[in-house]
């Protein structure tokens, strides 16, 4: 009879390979927050800043009010301290024509006005 080959071995078996990992999730990127300056109005200068001073002379007397305030009496000479920026100044002696006119104190400064009021007619 003929023969018949002996039944071939398997080739070796190589030993399963490991486990694929799960699949990586990306975690989600989350933005950092962007810090942005305060909006500042385009028409306008830049806010002027610190404290400046108004020294103030006035012939005859006169009562001296800052945005509205009542802040003394002159003579003597008065001396305010007042924020940087625009202040509305205001000079009253009943009988003399008042003096009202808007000014700009710079910081670090002292704006000095000389004021003679007249008497109404």
């Amino acid at each position: 009879p003929p023969s018949t080959p002996p039944p071939s071995k398997p080739p070796p078996s190589k030993p399963p390979p490991p486990p694929s990992p799960p699949p990586v999730k990306p975690s989600p990127v989350k933005p950092s927050p962007v810090k942005r300056a305060p909006a500042k109005p385009a028409h306008h200068a830049p806010a002027p800043v610190g404290e400046g001073a108004l020294e103030i002379h006035c012939t005859p007397w006169a009562d001296i009010y800052i945005d509205g305030q009542a802040r003394g009496r002159t003579p003597p000479a008065q001396v305010i301290k007042l924020k940087a920026g625009s202040h509305t100044l205001e000079v009253r002696n009943p009988g003399l024509d008042p003096l009202k006119e808007t000014i700009q104190i710079q910081g670090g400064q002292t704006l000095k006005r000389k004021i003679r009021l007249r008497r109404s007619r």
